[in-house]
């Protein structure tokens, strides 16, 4: 059996030394892959090179390095359309957005002391700033973002026989909120289960090593757990059982 497993969040560069990157620390795809790898299972491990080092070499783990969530779409497209994959645990916090341009406070100045100033020239003032490095001198600096495709929404087209498990995370949330947010998924992403996490929960259990989730198959908990083994072991069982 083979199984992807992403895990940890994405980089999306300024410019070539500065990047926005979220808080995920990827502990959870880890606990998924090595819990997987000790079954035997041949797995599939798309991370950042930071949370790859913290996975042991095993002959059953393939490593596929990404950085931002360009690069996601495109080892994950490549994987999926190449190869026959059982499952895929998207448990990757990938950024919502990515970088658009960079623009200093001189340049906005500029711009909008024109009386004539209309919104392709104020959106011509951002920069990419690829193979560049941004000047400190600026007092101010404004980065226009830009929303990042929903990858898991691809997944299924690469791949329909493949299982899908998503992970879908909310703040303070009720039942109702997260129903309403998993059943969205499943309908747009044909995602066969989805783990969804509270991030207050997220930040209280980390204190403490453990890991509340609840995982939702057709808007109803299926099962709750709370802590990443028992999350691990609770979606190796869903995937040999099939959907």
């Amino acid at each position: 059996m083979k199984i992807i497993v992403t895990a940890g969040g994405t980089v999306e560069p300024i410019d070539d030394v500065r990047s926005i990157r979220n808080y995920s620390t990827g502990r959870l795809g880890l606990t998924i892959a090595n819990y997987l790898l000790e079954q035997h299972v041949e797995v599939i491990f798309v991370a950042a090179k930071q949370i790859q080092k913290l996975l042991p070499n095993n002959k059953n783990l393939t490593r596929v390095e990404i950085t931002d969530a360009k690069s996601v779409i495109k080892n994950l497209e490549n994987i999926l359309t190449t190869s026959k994959i059982d499952a895929v645990i998207h448990s990757m916090a990938v950024s919502d957005y990515t970088v658009y341009g960079v623009c200093s406070g001189e340049q906005l100045e500029a711009i909008f002391s024109s009386p004539e100033i209309n919104y392709g020239q104020f959106i011509n003032q951002f920069q990419y700033m690829e193979n560049q490095k941004l000047s400190s001198s600026h007092k101010d600096l404004y980065i226009r973002l830009t929303q990042t495709p929903k990858i898991i929404r691809y997944i299924k087209n690469w791949q329909p026989e493949t299982m899908l498990i998503g992970f879908k995370l909310l703040v303070d949330a009720d039942f109702k909120q997260f129903k309403e947010a998993t059943l969205k998924q499943q309908m747009l992403a044909n995602s066969d289960y989805v783990v969804a996490n509270d991030f207050k929960e997220i930040m209280k259990d980390e204190k403490e090593n453990k890991h509340h989730a609840m995982i939702f198959d057709n808007g109803e908990i299926i099962k709750e757990v709370d802590d990443r083994l028992e999350l691990a072991k609770f979606l190796w069982n869903l995937i040999k059982k099939g959907k």
